[in-house]
Formats: structure tokens, sequence, C-alpha cells
């Protein structure tokens, strides 16, 4: 791969366990071990990047990100309720709006 997009854990709203915060770490040691640059954004700046477009929600994005590419529109989950977990689902719409926001921000 030409760089490796990934969330920046180490930011301290961050909801993610010590787990996923260690396996980022490693991943990116690794990468730099094989000399792979790594480009990291914490999700607040994920959300900024999508406010230029007036949306602001995860499902927002996730709406989005189907009109831009319409291959994911079936994988959208439904809206979610307050007392509702989010659907696993919802990491693939992460995943891309992730590497989006390299897009925008570094091309």
């Amino acid at each position: 791969p030409e760089v490796l997009v990934l969330e920046d854990c180490s930011e301290d709203s961050t909801r993610r366990c010590e787990r996923i915060k260690h396996l980022s770490s490693q991943i990116e040691a690794h990468s730099k071990l094989q000399k792979i640059p790594v480009m990291k954004y914490p999700s607040s700046r994920i959300k900024e990047v999508f406010s230029f477009f007036d949306i602001h929600t995860k499902h927002q994005i996730a709406e989005k990100i189907c009109e831009w590419l319409p291959e994911l529109a079936p994988r959208i989950p439904p809206k979610r309720k307050p007392w509702m977990s989010e659907d696993r689902r919802m990491s693939i719409f992460d995943a891309v709006a992730l590497v989006l926001t390299y897009y925008y921000l570094e091309e």
C-alpha cells in the first residue's frame, strides 16, 4: 500500500478500549518497519470534514457515502434509536469516511 490510514485513538475523547488502542499502535509500528507512511485522523477531524457538506451524524455520513458509492447502499443499517447499540455494519462506513477524509485533506 502507498499509505495506511488509521483512526487516531490517542485523542482523549476516543471511546476505544485499551485493546484497540494497543492494536492500532502495533499496526502503526509494523507499517513503519515496512516503510509505509501512516496518516491518523481523530473522529473529530472526520466530523469536521463532513460538516463542510452539512453532515453532522454518523448516519448522515453513511447516507452521503451511499450517494457517492451506491454499491454500499445495501449495507446501510437503519437509523439507530438512542437505546439501540450501533449496528456492526456501521464500521464499513466509518472506514470509508476515514479514507474520504484522507483524500479530502491530503489530495
